[in-house]
């Protein structure tokens, strides 16, 4: 009897422990299945969708830029790059590398290198083309650890406006010139496609995707004239040829607006490098800056054009230095070629382009009042023309030498930017309102700034001499004469400054900046040959030898092809 009592015993604690050890366990059980699904759910439920979340990039595709005509200058096509993780080309570098070689810009060893680094990825090529693209996916099927993406390759269409439009770098975002001003306009914004994938990567078909749609980048379209812009590069590469000249720069405006039509530029130098040469360059404009620095004495009304002097061929502004076997600090200014003294009006002063006259006319002025007329042209401001690193230019520091006015009178001691002159010439040409040189095609085709910069008056009387400087008996650009066109514009010639050097005895800037009259307003042309030491047309190298016949090409080209009209 005692021996089943205690049998019994033994049978309630071993069931008591069970029920005990169950119910224990389905306490635990509920407890996880609490934390799971109530306290932790957000953060089990991110880890579970991580492996199912797959995500890929919708590039956005970048704006083209086009010409004032809506032709192509710049446009992006598809391009691809291929990228690898090293840790898993596992024993096949040598083979990997060698059919590397046959499909992108690197050689074997460059490749081997790459593959055998300790990186988690490298990038072998960034830029491949499409068609390549589908012949290298085949040639990797048997291989591990390979990425190959689509991206964009910007495309520049025209050789000769690279310079202006820039450039953008692999991932797609300007580096330089328009490309970087409106980069923001341009690129646009990456969308993207979110899809639930096995844990293999493959996408579940009926699982969920969820989608943002690319937005495209803004389309550009500039006021440079394709066909302009290559008749002037083809002038430009002549005149280099021709002159010896070590640049070449050519900016085409219309007066009444600031469009750009043409900014050339051809050449290469290794004292002048500097892209965007006619923006970001500067040189000393010489006698075409003689119309500024008498109109400044013509607006203060102390003479008019017929007003008279007598002038000699040369003039010192130290003493003795005109005298033979002076030594001294250059101070004897001279007009190009030897003359008797002789009485000649302002009219016939600027015709000539004496410098000697330009002088007398200027001595009862002063350097600071010159500038200050100078500064309502712009001249000492940048432009505001839409490339990056355009310079102000600058004006002497110190003025008060005894050369300083007699200097800047005929444009030396100051250092002024093609644009800055073909704005200020714009000007003169268009009856005295401010212009805004610009890259960009806007709405308007009227002058937008009503503010006046000079006189209605003093721009008439400027421009008449201008004409004159062509149409005149002893001009310096008569050779641009035509019974059919109204041109005005002036020669100049500068002697060249080599940066911590001097000024060159053999090399000259030469330029020759003008307007003439079309339907669509005052054309403004300026040419410059930058250190140009030849001259095909005359013993002296000057502007109107070097420069201003290639303002008569292109001039000839706008009329007969009637290249302007209606656009």
């Amino acid at each position: 009897m005692k021996n089943k009592s205690l049998l019994r015993t033994r049978e309630i604690l071993l069931y008591l422990s069970v029920f005990i050890t169950v119910i224990f366990s389905t306490v635990l059980f509920i407890r996880a299945i609490y934390v799971i699904q109530i306290e932790d759910s957000e953060l089990y439920n991110n880890n579970t969708q991580s492996y199912r979340l797959e995500t890929d990039i919708l590039f956005a595709l970048r704006g083209n830029i086009y010409d004032r005509n809506s032709e192509p200058l710049t446009m992006s096509i598809n391009s691809y790059e291929l990228g690898i993780h090293p840790e898993e080309v596992v024993g096949k570098v040598d083979e990997l590398s060698g059919l590397l070689k046959n499909f992108v810009k690197k050689d074997q060893q460059e490749i081997y290198d790459l593959l055998i680094s300790d990186r988690k990825f490298v990038f072998i090529d960034r830029n491949i083309p499409s068609e390549t693209a589908e012949f290298l996916r085949e040639a990797l099927i048997d291989y591990e650890g390979w990425d190959l993406q689509r991206r964009f390759q910007r495309v520049n269409l025209i050789e000769q406006t690279k310079h202006f439009i820039g450039t953008v770098d692999i991932d797609n975002k300007g580096t330089d010139g328009i490309e970087l001003i409106f980069d923001s306009d341009l690129k646009g914004k990456d969308g993207s496609r979110t899809y639930e994938a096995a844990q293999n990567g493959t996408r579940i078909p009926q699982g969920k995707i969820t989608t943002i749609e690319p937005k495209h980048g803004t389309d550009l379209y500039l006021t440079i004239d394709s066909d302009l812009q290559f008749e002037s590069s083809s002038q430009c590469k002549l005149a280099i040829k021709e002159t010896g000249a070590e640049r070449c720069s050519i900016i085409l405006m219309n007066a009444n607006n600031g469009e750009i039509y043409a900014l050339v530029e051809e050449g290469a130098s290794s004292i002048l490098d500097i892209d965007l040469i006619s923006i970001r360059g500067k040189y000393e404009p010489g006698s075409a800056l003689k119309i500024f620095t008498i109109g400044s004495v013509l607006e203060e009304k102390k003479i008019t054009i017929d007003t008279v002097y007598d002038v000699p061929d040369r003039i010192a502004k130290l003493d003795n230095s005109c005298k033979e076997g002076y030594e001294g600090d250059k101070g004897c200014f001279y007009d190009f070629l030897p003359h008797d003294e002789e009485k000649l009006s302002v009219k016939e002063i600027i015709e000539k382009s004496s410098n000697v006259g330009t002088i007398i006319i200027l001595e009862g002025s002063s350097v600071s009042e010159i500038e200050d007329f100078l500064i309502r042209f712009g001249f000492n401001s940048k432009t505001g023309v839409e490339v990056p690193g355009e310079i102000k230019g600058n004006f002497q520091s110190y003025k008060k030498c005894k050369t300083c006015l007699a200097s800047m009178s005929i444009g030396y001691s100051i250092g002024v930017t093609q644009i800055q002159m073909v704005k200020a010439y714009g000007i003169i040409a268009n009856g005295g309102i401010e212009i805004h040189p610009t890259l960009i095609k806007k709405d308007t085709e009227e002058l937008d700034s009503q503010k006046r910069v000079i006189s209605t008056a003093l721009a008439k009387e400027l421009k008449m001499l201008l004409v004159n400087v062509v149409d005149g008996e002893n001009g310096t650009a008569r050779a641009l004469r035509r019974e059919d066109l109204v041109i005005g514009g002036k020669t100049g010639t500068s002697k060249s400054y080599i940066e911590d050097q001097n000024y060159s005895e053999s090399k000259y800037n030469t330029s020759f900046i003008g307007f003439f009259e079309t339907e669509k307003g005052p054309i403004v042309a300026s040419v410059i040959l930058w250190h140009a030491i030849d001259s095909q047309r005359s013993e002296y190298v000057t502007g109107g030898s070097t420069a201003a016949p290639i303002f008569s090409e292109i001039v000839d080209n706008i009329i007969k092809r009637n290249i302007l009209d209606g656009k």
